[in-house]
């Protein structure tokens, strides 16, 4: 297994980062590596929801589908997908702070395959950081879009 641990602090209250964590037809704004992204069937965050994000052709993204585990607005999300051979979850703990928000994400990788698992046990560092690097952009842009739209709300 792979696991990440990221905390990070904006200042937009825990609301606005809720609100972007839900607003997925407005990630491509900040994640310009997608095309669309939407939550379906409704467009909320509650379990049994799917969120769905479609990458653009010749990125490093992936199109990807998580199913929302928990949903208890706006301080707790879990979200678990299946791609290829590996399982992952990632668990968003948003907290009130006296300047916004702090949000830990603990975000892990299981490879399901015997090879998958070896090949991962060797390559550890490498997947790690790799892994490390592309949580954190993904964080950083979801609170530059929680910053926006807590500034929309004050406008």
């Amino acid at each position: 297994m792979i696991s990440v641990t990221l905390t990070l602090a904006t200042t937009a209250p825990p609301n606005a980062v809720w609100a972007a964590l839900e607003a997925a037809p407005r990630w491509r704004e900040v994640l310009t590596d997608l095309t669309s992204a939407r939550i379906e069937p409704d467009g909320v965050l509650r379990a049994g929801a799917v969120m769905r994000s479609f990458a653009k052709p010749d990125s490093e993204a992936a199109d990807m589908a998580y199913r929302v585990v928990e949903a208890r607005r706006p301080r707790h999300l879990a979200i678990e997908a299946e791609v290829g051979n590996y399982r992952s979850r990632a668990v968003y703990a948003i907290e009130k702070n006296p300047d916004g928000a702090k949000v830990t994400l603990t975000a892990e990788i299981v490879p399901m395959r015997g090879i998958d698992r070896l090949i991962v046990f060797f390559a550890r560092r490498r997947y790690i950081g790799k892994f490390r690097a592309g949580m954190l952009k993904r964080a950083r842009a979801l609170l530059t879009l929680a910053e926006r739209i807590a500034q929309e709300q004050d406008d």
